[in-house]
């Protein structure tokens, strides 16, 4: 990848777009000094404060013989590997991916060449429709006009690219870039371009790798982003310290535990509303009834497949839309690594004495998955111990998959739950969703709590700043709807429509379209934030 000369230029773009913004009519860039009236004396944070960081463990790892020596190790795997019958690897390929890959990185490769496949069909669906015809093209070439990619993908991209060129070298692929069509093709050991069907096998390949010689251990990786969390929510959130050390919040969540969630054979409530990741607690027994007393037991649940019936793993493999388990751990993995850090901020309602007096809790769903984006990106780098666990681009990687997945609930809904949670989104939790049909299923509860964890997403320390202090600053032990929208900075304010369109929007959109989408009406004039962070005043005011 080190031969992609036009990577460069694009990704100046990415560090000059410190975060997006709102869908159509909506800021882009929260990086400037004054937003609509907001003195500039707002933005001055308070000093960080770094708490006493743990060591971590790896979350993937390579499964190890029962033998023992690390000699005997390598024969046994392979000689299981020899049993598998792989569609595009050979034996020893794989073999060299086991003994001197990273089962991560491997999950990178399986990113980017699912994004591949993603594009193709995006192109192919669009020639199809204006040929008029079912089918016209056979397993075509595999290509990715990386200039088409959105700031995820390219950033991802561009801070994993060492990673997939070794994980690619072992089996034999290579990157070829034409300058003149901007395309990213791969070649294999004999210099032909792999094709669609090429791609698709090696990720079949990958995911039997992934389930039958890789360790997952999402427990681990919750405590990777409860670590980050502590670090970020500790330091951003003093005001709500009932101590002088300026230490609550960050003991508060560490002291937070992963716990893996154990099904209620025979329970009403249905398999998905069990297999969820949340915050929860237990009070311990009184002593008078010979407990230990003591504050609550808190913790993050998970789910491990290790100790779930087949029955189970095959309802969530239907669940993520997953063809192997292998596919599944892949998918649980990105899936944990955000909603922990949403788990977190539900954890803070609790700390905070904060109630939600509606039905159902779709408030305080609302708001803990309002900042969870935010959160997410700044925990991965909040500390040098996270940052080791974690492989080159795991944050960019994570929330292109998650903004992949949301767009693909976004289109499978009908127009009148889009409506119920553009409503829901843009009262700020206040209104919940009157539909039946989104209240009772579980499956659409969890896509708009994941669609709205996306469509808050900002790469910027100061809006996620903003974000926290609408969501807990001077709102402790109060009901959680009882807020102003007035107080929501407008720079981080909702408008009309989703925003996921920009989110997926290329990098490569010019500066005077980006603004076109990006204008704030809160001025006489308008006020457009582009694509180099600077702000510009425009004689016209666009109509929202």
């Amino acid at each position: 990848l080190s031969s992609l000369p036009l990577l460069p230029s694009l990704i100046l773009l990415i560090v000059k777009m410190e975060c997006c913004s709102g869908g159509a009519n909506t800021p882009t860039c929260l990086n400037a000094a004054k937003q609509g009236g907001e003195e500039k004396k707002e933005m001055i944070m308070l000093p960080r404060r770094r708490t006493k960081t743990r060591k971590l463990l790896p979350f993937a790892t390579w499964k190890k013989s029962k033998n023992g020596g690390s000699d005997e190790n390598n024969v046994d795997i392979a000689k299981k590997v020899d049993e598998v019958q792989w569609r595009f690897l050979s034996p020893k390929q794989v073999n060299a991916l086991i003994q001197r890959g990273s089962a991560l990185m491997m999950s990178q490769v399986a990113t980017f060449f699912e994004s591949i496949i993603a594009a193709m069909n995006k192109r192919l669906q669009s020639r199809r429709k204006m040929e008029k015809k079912s089918s016209t093209i056979f397993d075509p070439i595999a290509v990715w006009p990386f200039t088409a990619a959105n700031r995820f993908q390219l950033g991802f991209l561009h801070a994993a690219q060492d990673n997939l060129k070794s994980t690619l070298s072992m089996i034999n692929v290579k990157f070829h870039v034409d300058l003149a069509s901007k395309f990213i093709t791969l070649q294999g050991s004999n210099g032909e371009d792999l094709r669609v069907s090429d791609l698709d096998g090696v990720l079949r390949d990958f995911d039997e790798i992934c389930e039958r010689f890789v360790d997952y251990d999402l427990a681990a990786l919750v405590e990777s982003m409860l670590e980050g969390c502590s670090q970020e929510l500790g330091s951003r959130l003093q005001y709500l310290d009932s101590d002088e050390s300026g230490t609550g919040v960050s003991h508060f969540i560490k002291s937070i535990k992963p716990k893996a969630v154990v099904v209620q054979e025979g329970k009403d409530t249905a398999l998905r509303r069990q297999l969820v990741i949340r915050y929860g607690q237990e009070e311990p027994a009184p002593v008078e009834e010979g407990g230990g007393g003591g504050p609550p037991a808190r913790f993050i649940t998970y789910i491990d497949l290790n100790t779930l019936k087949q029955e189970h793993v095959e309802a969530l493999m239907k669940q993520y839309s997953c063809k192997s388990k292998g596919e599944l751990n892949r998918k649980l993995l990105y899936k944990h690594a955000g909603m922990a850090c949403r788990a977190c901020l539900e954890a803070m309602q609790v700390y905070s004495d904060q109630t939600d007096s509606g039905k159902y809790g779709w408030a305080s769903a609302y708001n803990a998955s309002y900042a969870a984006g935010s959160l997410f990106l700044k925990s991965c780098k909040a500390s040098p111990v996270v940052a080791e666990t974690l492989p080159a681009g795991f944050a960019q990687e994570v929330v292109s998959c998650w903004l992949r997945d949301s767009i693909s609930s976004w289109v499978s809904w009908k127009s009148a739950i889009k409506n119920e949670f553009l409503r829901w989104r843009d009262s700020y939790g206040k209104e919940k969703p009157s539909l039946l049909e989104i209240t009772a299923s579980p499956k659409l509860m969890a896509e708009f709590k994941e669609v709205m964890c996306v469509e808050s997403t900002f790469s910027s320390g100061w809006a996620l700043e903003k974000q926290l202090d609408f969501l807990f600053k001077d709102r402790s032990k109060r009901d959680i709807k009882d807020f102003q929208i007035a107080q929501i900075p407008l720079a981080i304010r909702h408008r009309k429509g989703s925003r996921l369109a920009l989110l997926n929007c290329p990098v490569a959109t010019s500066a005077s379209a980006r603004s076109v989408d990006c204008c704030e009406a809160s001025t006489s004039a308008t006020v457009c934030y582009g694509v180099g962070g600077g702000s510009s005043i425009q004689s016209t005011k666009t109509s929202m």
